[in-house]
């Protein structure tokens, strides 16, 4: 039975903007417990997800998984075009059959951890029809909306696992200097160590001055934002997985737990305590 409170809760636009402004250099985000589609049809901008960079084409199918970090940076007033479509984890589940997994595409068995992928011209017209169709009629009041709009986000999410099921595995140029890709897996590598700006640059062979600088322009966040993020979502997954306080304190890299518990409750909205009993 389709729930309409599901159908509902899914996020989803289609729009064009002739004067899209993103900021000078807007930061990294993530979505904790939503999954991302997003389909770039036209514009001039960069698009990154996690240790990647690259300039999108018309028909550039990108998914992102909850807690990915994630930006888009436009770079001129050029009419942007685009769709996005943000669902949680029940909403997929509840979609799929017992043969077919909706989820497939964002969890797939090669274990890449980029996926993304070029739609043919048929393929993008088919996806902007499904999409147009769907919020037409999730915004209607017809009798029958709710199958209407059901039938309409499943055709789109099985014509998303067969682009990325039967993909021809399109090689995509990876833009982010090496210096920030260096970077980011050393923090994640050393999350524990106690790692300063001064010691990454010394690791990886490079002035404080400049690496700070480069960090900031290719990510819109100061290494010290970067660091602490990556700890608090270390904690969180800890949390997740039923870890004490006090451990997944330590597992993420915090060295004083009354600060941990300040900063974790001051990020997430709500304490360590509480998060891991919600998450249990």
């Amino acid at each position: 039975m389709i729930d309409i409170d599901l159908i509902n809760g899914i996020g989803c636009f289609h729009r064009t903007f002739a004067d899209f402004v993103t900021g000078a250099n807007p930061p990294y985000h993530r979505h904790e417990d939503t999954y991302e589609i997003y389909l770039y049809i036209k514009g001039n901008l960069k698009m990154y997800v996690e240790q990647h960079c690259f300039i999108p084409s018309p028909g550039t199918l990108v998914l992102v998984r909850p807690n990915e970090l994630h930006r888009c940076l436009v770079l001129d007033n050029s009419p942007y075009e685009r769709i996005v479509i943000n669902m949680n984890r029940e909403c997929l589940n509840a979609l799929s059959s017992e043969h077919s997994n909706l989820l497939t595409c964002f969890h797939p068995d090669s274990q890449n951890t980029f996926r993304i992928t070029q739609i043919s011209p048929s393929t993008l017209t088919k996806f902007v029809t499904y999409t147009d169709d769907f919020l037409r009629y999730q915004q209607s009041d017809i009798w029958g909306k709710d199958l209407l709009a059901a039938t309409c986000i499943i055709r789109l999410l099985v014509l998303i696992n067969q682009c990325f099921l039967f993909c021809k595995g399109e090689k995509f140029n990876n833009i982010m200097p090496e210096i920030v890709i260096e970077t980011m897996r050393y923090i994640e590598a050393h999350l524990t160590d106690g790692i300063t700006l001064s010691g990454i640059a010394e690791k990886l062979n490079y002035s404080s001055n400049y690496l700070s600088k480069q960090f900031k322009i290719h990510t819109g966040l100061t290494l010290r934002e970067y660091i602490f993020d990556k700890k608090i979502e270390a904690a969180k997954s800890a949390l997740q997985e039923g870890m004490s306080v006090s451990n997944a304190c330590t597992t993420a890299g915090f060295n004083d737990y009354a600060n941990f518990i300040r900063s974790f409750t001051k990020k997430t909205g709500i304490s360590p305590g509480r998060y891991r009993a919600e998450h249990d």
